[in-house]
């Protein structure tokens, strides 16, 4: 009889842990992918021609640093097209706000001079990746220092409080 508990015992834990050792199936949030896939997609041969723009004329890139005790890192990028439209992304990791004010930026010439408002970076998973894709069709190629400012409004008229920046540097194609 004790033979017979002893084995029932054994059975169970071995059925218990060949139940534990399977593959556990992950299905990826499909509704994340695009936006994922658009946080990622900084450079390459896809980008080297647009459907609605034609062929890439000029590119520029850069890192992006935080401010005095602002800890923040990031690149950003700046294309222009055969047709004078200017896209960019701009990825930055920094802490999000949790005091209402936004994360606004704007590419200026250098010094801060004339700066042109191009979006708010904002989190697809709400931690510290940051990011933002844009298109204007004014002419940026004077304006290679990025400026990261805190807002209280999506729109504001003149960049507030820097929070991050950097300067972008044409890249020699070949």
């Amino acid at each position: 009889m004790r033979s017979l508990r002893l084995s029932t015992i054994v059975a169970i834990i071995t059925l218990s842990f060949a139940a534990c050792g399977g593959k556990t199936v992950i299905k990826p949030d499909n509704t994340a992918t695009g936006k994922i896939q658009e946080y990622n997609k900084v450079t390459g041969k896809d980008l080297e021609t647009s459907p609605e723009h034609g062929t890439l004329a000029h590119l520029w890139y850069g890192a992006l640093t935080g401010i005095n005790d602002t800890p923040a890192n990031g690149v950003g990028f700046l294309r222009e097209f055969e047709d004078g439209v200017f896209t960019g992304s701009l990825n930055l990791n920094i802490l999000p706000r949790k005091d209402g004010k936004r994360f606004i930026a704007w590419m200026a010439k250098p010094g801060g001079a004339d700066p042109v408002r191009v979006g708010e970076l904002t989190s697809i998973v709400g931690d510290s990746r940051h990011s933002l894709s844009f298109e204007v069709t004014e002419i940026l190629s004077d304006r290679t220092v990025v400026l990261i400012t805190l807002e209280t409004t999506p729109e504001p008229a003149s960049p507030g409080t820097r929070a991050a920046e950097g300067t972008l540097k044409e890249v020699e194609r070949k």
